[in-house]
């Protein structure tokens, strides 16, 4: 018999594992013109190739983390406008191409603003369409008895 076979199911339950890293790879990518709907400023998004990698020991980033770079609250992670357009100007976007991407962002939250209105009303809309249902049903049997 094989060696897995010899080895109870209580001996492999109570073996310990563990599993460690030496080190972690973070990936810097480019900011790009984006599409999400914003009222304010131009979208921006990540590019789809990283720029650069940047190579680390676990130990070194875990105490960076907690001393030099510790994490960002929500409030801290939203970019003001005129910021991400300084970001697009760095990355080489110019003027009417960030004013392009605003203005077609502005456009897409307005229609789903428009959206969510008419959501409100669906299920009035819904209950419409089944009574003129029923009454066009109702008119084709009244007629047929005729």
């Amino acid at each position: 018999m094989g060696a897995l076979s010899d080895v109870s199911s209580s001996d492999m339950s109570t073996s310990s594992r563990s599993v460690s890293f030496s080190s972690l790879e973070i990936r810097n990518y480019p900011i790009t013109l984006g599409d999400c709907p914003t009222d304010r400023g131009p979208p921006i998004q990540l590019g789809w190739r990283p720029d650069t990698t940047d190579t680390y020991t676990v130990q070194y980033y875990e105490e960076y983390r907690t001393t030099e770079a510790p994490r960002r609250s929500k409030a801290e992670m939203l970019l003001p406008a005129d910021y991400r357009t300084d970001l697009l100007r760095e990355g080489g976007f110019s003027r009417s191409e960030i004013k392009s991407a605003e203005e077609e962002a502005a456009n897409a939250a307005k229609k789903r603003r428009e959206t969510i209105k008419r959501l409100n009303a669906q299920p009035i809309e819904e209950k419409l369409e089944k009574a003129r249902k029923n009454f066009s049903k109702f008119s084709k049997l009244a007629a047929s008895l005729r």
